[in-house]
C-alpha cells in the first residue's frame, strides 16, 4: 500500500522539482523572500525546508552527512560561514547549532 502510494506521488518529475529546489536554496534568498525575519529565523526555516526536500530525493542523497554539507553550502553567502570553515562539525545537528550561534553573533553585529 505504502509503496504503491509513493510510486503515485514521488514520480520522476517531482523528485526533479525537488532536486531543482534542493540545489538552489540559499540562506540569502530565505531572506529576502523573508525581509521580516531574522537571520536566525530564515536560518531554521531553510533547514527545516532542506530537511524536507532531502526525504523526497533518491536514497544515496539521504543522508545526514549530504544534509550538513547542504546546510554548509546553502549558507556559503553569509558572513557566519566563514565560522563553518574553520569549524566544521561532524553531525548535522552539530552543524546547525554552530550555525545558529554564528548567526546570532553576526546579528548582534550588524544591530550595532
Amino acid at each position: 500500500m505504502t509503496s504503491a502510494i509513493r510510486s503515485k506521488f514521488e514520480t520522476e518529475e517531482h523528485r526533479q522539482r525537488l532536486l531543482q529546489r534542493w540545489e538552489t536554496i540559499d540562506l540569502a534568498e530565505i531572506q529576502s523572500e523573508n525581509p521580516n525575519g531574522t537571520i536566525v529565523q530564515c536560518f531554521e526555516g531553510m533547514r527545516d525546508e532542506l530537511a524536507s526536500l532531502q526525504s523526497g530525493l533518491l536514497a544515496d542523497m539521504q543522508s545526514k552527512t549530504v544534509l550538513r554539507d547542504k546546510l554548509y553550502l546553502a549558507c556559503r553567502t553569509s558572513r557566519a560561514r566563514a565560522f563553518g570553515r574553520f569549524k566544521r562539525a561532524n553531525t548535522f545537528n552539530q552543524a546547525c547549532e554552530d550555525m545558529r550561534t554564528a548567526l546570532a553573533i553576526e546579528m548582534e553585529q550588524g544591530s550595532s
